[in-house]
């Protein structure tokens, strides 16, 4: 049982039958992926992320889901939707772990994740990413509402601490 760290996998050219080989359905099922294109040159970078990208949509298969895709490249702008980062040390680090050995509590919880994952994997991507856009504009609102409900008490806070003063 593999824990949830970065699979890094290196890009060496820019040829399609390559790029084929290392897309499949379940490829991001398990871990979260990093394409390294940084030792090719900027315009073979640029195809590899468009090439992949276009895969994820043809496939209908999600970036985002179960576990996120990224690309370590020298390209500053952004090429597609997927996610590119300068350098590994930008990437998140949720996912910066040692790969060790697991204990029976964790592989039971590593388990139940993965029959979690095959759900979410059988899943529309794009309607789960509405989903997801939707529960958090939902949570923002909430999120804006707290804020202003906090900033009402410490107000009226201050208003009956400055009447017990004035008497």
């Amino acid at each position: 049982m593999n824990l949830p760290i970065y699979q890094i996998i290196n890009v060496k050219n820019a040829d399609l039958i390559e790029i084929a080989k290392l897309l499949h359905e379940d490829m991001n099922l398990r871990r979260p992926i990093v394409f390294v294109v940084k030792t090719l040159s900027l315009d073979e970078q640029r195809e590899v992320i468009g090439v992949i990208g276009n895969w994820f949509d043809t496939h209908l298969a999600s970036w985002r889901y179960p576990y996120p895709v990224f690309f370590v490249s020298d390209l500053a702008e952004a090429v597609g939707f997927i996610p590119i980062v300068a350098e590994m040390s930008a990437l998140p680090k949720f996912y910066n772990q040692k790969d060790t050995k697991v204990t029976v509590k964790e592989s039971q919880v590593l388990d139940r994740n993965r029959l979690l994952q095959q759900e979410i994997k059988n899943a529309d991507p794009h309607q789960m990413a509405e989903v997801v856009r939707e529960y958090g504009i939902n949570h923002k609102k909430i999120w804006y509402l707290v804020q202003e409900g906090a900033f009402y008490s410490e107000l009226l806070k201050r208003l009956r601490a400055k009447e017990k003063v004035d008497g």
